[in-house]
């Protein structure tokens, strides 16, 4: 469930990030010189894609957008119920698997962008030392 609602959020960031380029777009010199008022014409879909087609969304923005969500939204809707503790044993489950998936995700990440040796090395490290036991089993799926 975690990882479902991961990759849509990765869908809902990557929207996001467009309709702040389009933004962009719309307040640039080249957008007002050719007096477009939408990108309904195919010269204003022309210059929105090929700006757009140099841009890219990832999973770090992803996790960038997420943060600041999680730090200041959640623990606004525990103040909503009578049954505190429930809600708040549930929040900290949520944050915990919502944790573990992009710890997962960042762990692909870095293994596709760092060279082999020093990932190794890192997870090595990492596996000998962390403290957090549910953490350190997801370090542990990527030894060798």
């Amino acid at each position: 469930m975690a990882a479902g609602i991961c990759c849509s959020y990765l869908s809902g960031t990557a929207e996001w990030y467009r309709k702040k380029v389009e933004i962009n777009i719309k307040g640039s010199k080249d957008f007002k010189e050719k007096k477009y008022a939408n990108f309904k014409s195919s010269g204003a879909r022309k210059l929105r894609d090929s700006i757009l087609s140099q841009k890219s969304c990832c999973f770090l923005h992803e996790a960038y957008r997420y943060r600041g969500k999680s730090n200041y939204r959640d623990i606004t809707y525990l103040t909503y119920t009578s049954d505190m503790q429930y809600q708040f044993i549930q929040l900290m489950a949520d944050l915990d698997e919502t944790l573990e998936f992009f710890i997962k995700m960042a762990m692909h990440y870095c293994c596709m962008r760092i060279k082999k040796e020093t990932f190794n090395n890192f997870i090595t490290d990492v596996s000998k030392n962390i403290l957090l036991k549910d953490v350190k089993e997801i370090f542990d799926d990527f030894t060798e």
